[in-house]
C-alpha cells in the first residue's frame, strides 16, 4: 500500500511507487486496488515529474514507458507518441548501452497497439546492442517482429515464430503473448482448431 511505501527511503520509494502505478494498468475494475484511467495518468505523471526533477532519469524513462502504454490503451495516439519520443530523448542520456536498448525495446512494443506501429520499428536497437539485453528483452524483440508480421498479414511467418518461441520461453508474461500471437496467426490462416488451442494455452498461462 501507499502508506507502507512512504516508510522506505526516498529513492527506493520512488521506484516502488512507480511500479505500483504501472501494475494498476493491468488490474480489472473489480479489483480493490483499481483506479480509473485519469487517476493512473495523474499518478504516473507525478512519478515522472518527481524522477525527472531529482535527476533519477532511469525512473523518469520508466514512467514515460508506462504513460506510453496507458495512452495507447486509452486510444490517445498523439499522447502515446509524445510520451514515447520524450522517453527516447531521456533514454539517450542514460548510462550504459544495455539500459538504453531495453528502454527502446519496451517503447517499441508499447507502440505496437497504436497507429504508430510501423514507425515503432525505428526504435529497435542494433543487433549488437540487442545482444547486451536480458533474455526477456531479446524475446520482446522477437515478439515485436512477429506482431509486425501479423499487422502486415504475413500470418505464416507470425505463426512459425510464435510456435517456436512458445515452446522454449520460461517467461510467463511472454508465454501469454506468444499464445495470443499464435492464436491470431492461426485465425488469419483459417486454422480454427489451432487458434482455439493456442488461445486455451494463453489463458492457462495467464491463470
Amino acid at each position: 500500500s501507499m502508506r507502507r511505501i512512504h516508510a522506505v527511503p526516498s529513492h527506493r520509494r520512488m521506484r516502488l511507487t512507480l511500479q505500483l502505478w504501472r501494475l494498476r494498468n493491468y488490474l480489472v475494475t473489480a479489483s480493490n486496488a483499481w483506479f480509473p484511467a485519469w487517476k493512473r495518468l495523474d499518478g504516473l505523471a507525478s512519478c515522472f515529474e518527481l524522477a525527472y526533477t531529482t535527476g533519477a532519469l532511469v525512473h523518469a524513462a520508466d514512467a514515460l514507458v508506462a504513460l506510453t502504454e496507458l495512452h495507447g490503451f486509452a486510444g490517445n495516439e498523439v499522447e502515446a507518441l509524445r510520451a514515447a519520443q520524450l522517453a527516447i530523448a531521456i533514454a539517450k542520456q542514460l548510462p550504459g548501452e544495455r539500459i538504453r536498448a531495453e528502454t527502446s525495446l519496451e517503447l517499441a512494443a508499447k507502440l505496437l497497439a497504436t497507429d504508430h506501429w510501423q514507425s515503432a520499428s525505428s526504435l529497435l536497437p542494433s543487433r549488437q546492442a540487442l545482444e547486451l539485453c536480458d533474455a526477456h528483452h531479446r524475446s520482446l524483440a522477437t515478439y515485436f517482429d512477429a506482431q509486425q508480421a501479423l499487422r502486415r498479414r504475413r500470418f505464416q511467418d507470425a505463426w512459425n515464430v510464435a510456435c517456436a518461441e512458445r515452446t522454449v520461453t520460461e517467461d510467463v508474461a511472454m508465454s501469454v503473448r506468444w499464445g495470443l500471437t499464435a492464436a491470431a496467426a492461426a485465425q488469419g490462416l483459417h486454422h480454427r482448431r489451432e487458434a482455439l488451442g493456442a488461445m486455451d494455452e494463453a489463458i492457462s498461462a495467464a491463470e
